[in-house]
C-alpha cells in the first residue's frame, strides 16, 4: 500500500517536471534558432549595408565585434518574453529564470556598449582634432562608470534587491574604493589636465629623465602615457606624473619651424693676433670678407675677428639657416683653461633630426677646415701612447 501511494504521488510530479523540462528545451531551441537567423542573415545584412559607407569608417566600425554582440541580445529578449507564457504555472521558478535572463541581457548590453565606445574611439582617431584632444582616458572613465552601474544592477536583479540598497551600502566602502582605484582616479584628473592644457598629445617628443623617457608619445590612456624611446624601448609613465613632475616637450620647436644649433669651438688663445699682410692678402678678395675688410682698418683687425666675420657671412649665405625671427649669434664665451669658446647659436629651417644634424655637420666641418687659414688653432688635448698601450687599446 505504501509503495503504491508513493508511486501514485510521484508520478504527477515527474510528469510536471518533464513538462517543464520539455518547455525549457523548446525555449532554448527557439532561442538558438533566433540566434542562428540573426547571425547568419540579419548581422550579415547590416554589415553589407555598412560596407557601402566611406572605407575609412566602415573598416573601423566592423573592426570589433559590435554586431556580433548585438546579435546576442535578440535571443535573450525572445526568451525573456516567452518565460511568463511557458512558466506561468510556477511563479517561484519563473522569478529565478527571469532574474538569470535579465543578468544575461545586462552583461550583453555592457559588451555592446564597450564595442560601441571602441568604434567611436576608432572613428574619432581619424580626425585631426584627436591629436590635439585625445579622448581615450575619458572613454575609459565612461566604461568604468557604465560597467560599475551595470554590475550593481545585475547583482541587484540576481539578489532580488533594489539597486538603491546596494548603492547605499557602497558608502561604507568609499575609502577602500578610493584606495583600490587610486591610480585611475589620479589618472583621470591628470588626463583631464593634459587634455585641457594641451600639455601632451600623441606624436609629441618628450624628455622625462626621472622615468628614463626620451622619445615619441604613442598612446595616452587613463592610467599611463606610453613613450617609444629612440632606442625603440617603451616607457610607461603614470598619467598623473606628467602633471606633478617636470618634463620637456619638443612640440614647440617643431611648430616654430626652427631647430637650434648651439655648439662651441675652443680656440687656442696663444694663436690670436692682429692680421698681418699675409692674412690680408689671403682674404681681401674673399666674397665673405671683402666688405668687412673694406669697412675696417687692417691694423685693428684680429685673425679671430676676421674668422667671426667670415662665419657670420658664411651662415648668412646658407639658405637652410634662419636669418630673421630667430636668434642668430656668433660670439665668444668666457675663456677657460682649455681655450676661448667661439660659439655658434643659430636655428636651422628644417626641424627633422637627421637633416638638422647634416646641416650642423656641414657647417662645422667647413669652419674647422677654414680655421688654419686664419692662422688659428683649435685646442685639443694631446697625449702620447706607446706602441704596447696602443695594441692593448685595439
Amino acid at each position: 500500500m505504501f509503495d503504491f501511494l508513493q508511486i501514485d504521488t510521484l508520478l504527477p510530479l515527474a510528469k510536471q517536471v518533464g513538462y517543464y523540462l520539455l518547455l525549457s528545451l523548446g525555449v532554448g531551441t527557439l532561442a538558438f534558432i533566433v540566434h542562428f537567423i540573426t547571425q547568419r542573415y540579419a548581422v550579415k545584412l547590416i554589415k553589407k549595408g555598412i560596407g557601402k559607407m566611406p572605407k575609412k569608417w566602415n573598416k573601423l566600425i566592423l573592426k570589433g565585434n559590435l554586431f556580433g554582440r548585438l546579435g546576442l541580445l535578440l535571443p535573450g529578449m525572445v526568451v525573456y518574453a516567452l518565460i511568463p507564457v511557458f512558466f506561468g504555472g510556477l511563479p517561484s521558478l519563473m522569478e529565478y529564470v527571469l532574474r538569470a535572463v535579465e543578468a544575461y541581457l545586462i552583461i550583453i548590453s555592457l559588451l555592446v556598449v564597450n564595442e560601441l565606445l571602441g568604434a567611436v574611439y576608432n572613428i574619432y582617431q581619424t580626425f585631426e582634432v584627436s591629436k590635439e584632444k585625445p579622448i581615450k582616458g575619458l572613454l575609459q572613465i565612461a566604461k568604468l562608470i557604465i560597467f560599475g552601474l551595470g554590475g550593481i544592477l545585475m547583482i541587484s536583479r540576481i539578489l532580488g534587491q533594489s539597486p538603491s540598497l546596494l548603492l547605499g551600502s557602497l558608502g561604507a566602502l568609499t575609502a577602500v574604493m578610493m584606495l583600490v582605484f587610486k591610480d585611475p582616479l589620479l589618472g583621470f584628473v591628470g588626463g583631464f589636465q593634459l587634455a585641457a592644457n594641451q600639455m601632451v598629445k600623441v606624436g609629441d617628443w618628450i624628455e622625462m629623465p626621472k622615468h628614463d623617457a626620451n622619445g615619441d608619445v604613442i598612446d595616452i590612456s587613463l592610467t599611463s602615457v606610453k613613450v617609444r624611446n629612440f632606442d625603440k624601448t617603451i616607457t610607461n609613465i603614470p598619467t598623473y606624473a606628467l602633471t606633478s613632475d617636470s618634463f620637456k616637450n619638443w612640440r614647440g620647436m617643431f611648430e616654430s619651424g626652427g631647430r637650434r644649433i648651439k655648439r662651441s669651438l675652443l680656440i687656442d688663445q696663444f694663436t690670436i693676433k692682429f692680421c698681418d699682410g699675409v692674412i690680408y692678402e689671403r682674404f681681401y678678395q674673399n666674397r665673405f670678407l671683402k666688405d668687412y675688410i673694406k669697412n675696417n682698418k687692417i691694423e685693428e683687425i684680429t685673425n679671430l675677428g676676421l674668422l667671426r666675420a667670415y662665419i657670420v657671412a658664411y651662415l648668412e649665405s646658407n639658405d637652410r639657416i634662419h636669418k630673421e625671427g630667430m636668434l642668430f649669434l656668433v660670439r665668444h664665451l668666457e675663456p677657460t683653461e682649455n681655450g676661448l669658446p667661439l660659439q655658434i647659436y643659430v636655428f636651422t629651417k628644417d626641424t627633422k633630426w637627421r637633416i638638422h644634424e647634416e646641416i650642423q655637420a656641414e657647417i662645422f666641418e667647413h669652419i674647422i677646415a677654414m680655421i688654419p687659414m686664419f692662422e688659428l688653432k683649435i685646442f685639443q688635448s694631446s697625449f702620447e701612447i706607446n706602441p704596447k698601450e696602443a695594441l692593448q687599446l685595439i
